[in-house]
């Protein structure tokens, strides 16, 4: 028996453990991303029934329209935040299907799993956010 055998056996123990362990943590994740895309779909499709007919009745005063008006731009701006928010909970889905999940895209290192499990759309790791704002 070679010396070497029980080196290579630990390792392949070890990296089929890393494997489980990964595995699991992808499941987690994405399971924690389609629970909150389907809550974003749901939120999106509540704020756009109940903006239908915002405009049907115009106020009779210019305050009334202009409350109107404000809670249009309200409305507007949120819808944009939830569809940008599913936007990148889809790109972060595609990712973990792809087997890329979890690698920063502006480094190429992988993105520390205490980031994503707190932010699973992550796509850029500590290191590199704080680059970015000068840190």
């Amino acid at each position: 028996m070679p010396k070497n055998s029980g080196k290579k056996q630990q390792t392949k123990t070890s990296a089929v453990k890393t494997d489980r362990s990964r595995l699991a943590f992808l499941t987690d994740v994405k399971n924690k991303l389609v629970k909150e895309y389907n809550n974003l779909t749901a939120r999106l499709g509540s704020l756009l029934s109940k903006g239908k007919g915002l405009w049907e009745e115009h106020g009779a005063k210019d305050e009334e329209n202009a409350a109107e008006v404000a809670e249009y731009q309200n409305r507007l701006s949120l819808e944009k935040n939830l569809e940008k928010a599913k936007s990148e909970i889809e790109e972060a889905l595609k990712k973990v299907e792809a087997g890329t999940y979890g690698i920063c895209q502006s480094c190429g290192n992988p993105i520390e799993p205490e980031r994503l499990k707190i932010l699973p759309s992550a796509t850029i790791c500590i290191a590199c956010v704080q680059k970015s704002r000068g840190q």
